[in-house]
């Protein structure tokens, strides 16, 4: 059904948006490019067995490349061939007991909330799974979070199940590999990594996908190539950032209809960029995703600063009088979001003060 728009000339105007969802989604309507990785990846899986060795891999690559979509494929076609899967985000569980109960849980082993060591509950993990001759591939998503917590242990415990047993592989997942530089040598080396990086898409990709999702979205002849091709320079120059790109669109097509225009122009593109140079409604939408991820003191913080930047002591201030916490557990709160590359923390070399002021500034 065409929906239309009257105006106050007596018009009407065809809208131009059919379904905003397909632009803000993150799925590229059965367009899906990674296909080769995505096969690579189920077959070197698929045919390991416990008495041989899976590698793990660590997928890295930038925002906006395909690695949730890769990764909700790969793990939709392995349960589909009865094999195991746990997806762990690691800002949210970010412990060895919190993904180990989330093994349990995929598995059906009841574990107690008490009485049992961390070294433990995996020990009878490995036992449970060896008996079943199942496997079970865990995904680390954001798999930062862990190291920063210092909880690589796990990634160890995965590798090295007991008694020889390989029934444990991990898939991590990361924007940047360097984190991993600083671990210790040898566990390293023990963890038997795959590194893969996630390369951006090219431009006639970029091209593609905004081309399928636009036909998908819009109504027919509501947009011109141009349109199409302003969007694909413009989430080139956002490091490929596919979601941007698709987002500018969806802002452009939501102008040309509150003008009361029936064609998506140029003119609404670049206004778009114009007006929100740094795409604040993008930063909407991630805050809003990473509303679950994040604890309420993060997401305190995040508020605050989403008025603008400010400096350590007023921050301090403004937090205190909603919670009481004292300032050094403020400062860890504040190092997890920068670990999360949420929060900048400028320092001032020519503050009057006797010790550095800081600014804290919101990232998004």
């Amino acid at each position: 059904m065409v929906v239309t728009h009257s105006f106050a000339d007596g018009t009407t105007r065809r809208e131009i948006i059919l379904n905003d969802s397909i632009l803000l989604d993150t799925t590229t309507d059965g367009l899906f490019l990674r296909k080769q990785l995505h096969d690579r990846l189920l077959s070197e899986i698929r045919h390991s067995t416990s008495s041989h060795r899976t590698p793990n891999y660590l997928l890295f690559g930038s925002q906006g490349s395909g690695k949730t979509e890769l990764l909700n494929r790969l793990v939709a076609s392995l349960k589909s061939l009865g094999v195991k899967c746990v997806y762990a985000n690691c800002w949210r569980y970010y412990t060895r007991m919190a993904v180990y109960s989330l093994i349990a849980r995929e598995i059906g082993e009841a574990i107690p909330r008490r009485g049992l060591a961390t070294d433990e509950v995996f020990e009878r993990l490995s036992q449970v799974t060896a008996h079943s001759g199942e496997r079970v591939v865990v995904v680390l998503d954001e798999i930062d979070g862990l190291l920063f917590n210092h909880q690589e242990r796990l990634l160890f415990d995965l590798s090295e199940a007991s008694d020889g047993k390989h029934q444990f592989s991990f898939i991590g997942v990361c924007n940047d590999v360097r984190g991993f530089s600083e671990l210790d040598e040898r566990l390293r080396l023990s963890l038997h990594l795959d590194e893969i990086e996630v390369k951006p898409f090219s431009p006639a990709e970029l091209e593609q996908i905004i081309t399928v999702k636009a036909t998908n979205a819009l109504r027919q002849g509501s947009f011109e190539k141009d349109v199409i091709s302003a969007c694909v320079a413009r989430t080139l120059e956002l490091n490929g950032n596919v979601k941007l790109g698709l987002q500018l669109l969806w802002r452009a097509a939501l102008l040309a209809e509150i003008k009361g225009r029936e064609k998506i122009t140029l003119e609404d593109v670049r206004a778009v960029e114009a007006a929100c140079p740094h795409h604040s409604q993008a930063k909407t939408n991630l805050l809003q995703t990473l509303r679950a991820e994040l604890s309420g003191e993060e997401r305190l913080i995040l508020s605050i600063l989403a008025k603008g930047s400010t400096t350590s002591t007023r921050l301090y201030a403004e937090f205190r009088r909603r919670t009481d916490l004292t300032k050094r557990q403020i400062r860890n709160y504040l190092l997890r979001l920068q670990a999360r590359n949420l929060v900048t923390v400028i320092e001032q070399p020519d503050s009057p003060y006797f010790y550095k002021s800081r600014v804290f500034r919101l990232n998004l």
